[in-house]
């Protein structure tokens, strides 16, 4: 599972507490923007399918909706990982790589 250490944190503290947290909490915790939170929970999302998982909302608190079996193996899961960031120059090297396939194929 590759994960960058905000998914990491934010998935962490996901499991940890279950009643949820809100957009400002993970937003102050990982001092960033809400909207940097907000695209982060896009990979979250697709990070808890692959457990048959989901994000889901109550009231403005945020929290992993699904078994507790699921939801154990993702704890597993994350015990085990390691978080995998990449520099400001790889991300722009396969944004480029990205941009160049595409152009390729047209």
């Amino acid at each position: 599972m590759f994960l960058t250490t905000r998914e990491k944190v934010i998935l962490e503290t996901l499991v940890k507490n279950k009643a949820g947290n809100t957009l400002d909490y993970f937003s102050s915790l990982l001092k960033v923007s809400r909207r940097t939170v907000q695209r982060d929970f896009k990979t979250v999302s697709h990070t808890l399918a692959l457990f048959h998982l989901s994000l889901s909302k109550r009231d403005q608190e945020f929290y992993i909706a699904g078994t507790n079996a699921n939801l154990f193996k993702l704890a597993q899961e994350l015990h085990q990982s390691e978080a995998f960031d990449q520099t400001p120059e790889e991300k722009k090297l396969a944004a480029l790589k990205n941009v160049s396939a595409s152009n390729s194929t047209v």
